[in-house]
């Protein structure tokens, strides 16, 4: 919680402060309508007196990081209901949409005998000073020995260097052997040149071959007649 003040709102004339600065919005205390620099009132009509107050009110928050655009609440303490419109024009000049939230009450009587007091609820601009202190960045942390080094070359052991040394069975050609037996090649002739004695040999062969078929001719002549001479003969019976 911290204690606001400014110059360009009327001072204190109690034990309390102009305004309070916490949780990121300023709460002010009830304002009336005293010029600063002169300490007086500020005319005698409710439209002099509303204006001096609402002055007074956008001093005090632009002198501490605010304005009256950041009012989110206001309220209203008037001596007559009836100046309700009167107070409206003068409050309209000096706000605009959205419009903050608003009470209004009548009081029988105000500080110095003003016709009207306010207080206000605002957030306050956020300023170098009331921003959050960005978190020092934190040194990156220490890669682990683990990461940071190269890792070490594993020494491949006697099993996995064999594994590599063999290929794979996918790797290994597929020879398709054949279980029936070879086929044996046939035994080609080559008729041999004759010679003189082969071909006198071959002549006497054929010489005597002649005769013997030229005697089973007869032979077959003999059959055919008889053959017709039976025919014959059963024709005449």
């Amino acid at each position: 919680m911290k204690r606001l003040n400014s110059k360009g709102a009327p001072e204190a004339i109690g034990p309390y402060s102009q305004a309070i600065y916490t949780g990121k919005l300023i709460y002010t205390s009830g304002i009336i309508p005293i010029v600063p620099e002169t300490g007086m009132i500020a005319g005698a009509t409710i439209e002099s007196q509303t204006e001096q107050v609402l002055k007074n009110l956008s001093n005090l928050l632009k002198d501490n990081g605010s304005s009256l655009k950041k009012v989110v609440k206001t309220t209203l303490f008037i001596r007559d209901m009836r100046d309700f419109k009167r107070v409206n024009d003068v409050y309209a000049t000096f706000f605009s949409e959205p419009y903050p939230a608003r009470s209004c009450v009548e009081v029988s009587r105000l500080p110095k005998d003003v016709k009207i007091e306010m207080e206000a609820i605002a957030e306050k601009a956020e300023s170098s000073s009331d921003k959050e202190e960005p978190a020092e960045k934190k040194p990156a942390a220490k890669k682990t020995a683990a990461a940071s080094k190269k890792a070490a070359p594993v020494k491949k052991t006697v099993k996995a260097k064999k594994a590599e040394d063999q290929p794979e069975i996918s790797q290994i050609p597929v020879v398709e052997v054949s279980t029936d037996p070879e086929p044996v090649p046939e035994e080609i002739k080559i008729d041999e040149p004759k010679t003189g004695e082969t071909a006198a040999e071959e002549k006497k062969t054929a010489a005597k071959k002649k005769p013997a078929a030229e005697k089973k001719k007869p032979a077959a002549k003999k059959t055919a007649a008889k053959k017709k001479a039976a025919e014959t003969k059963d024709s005449a019976e």
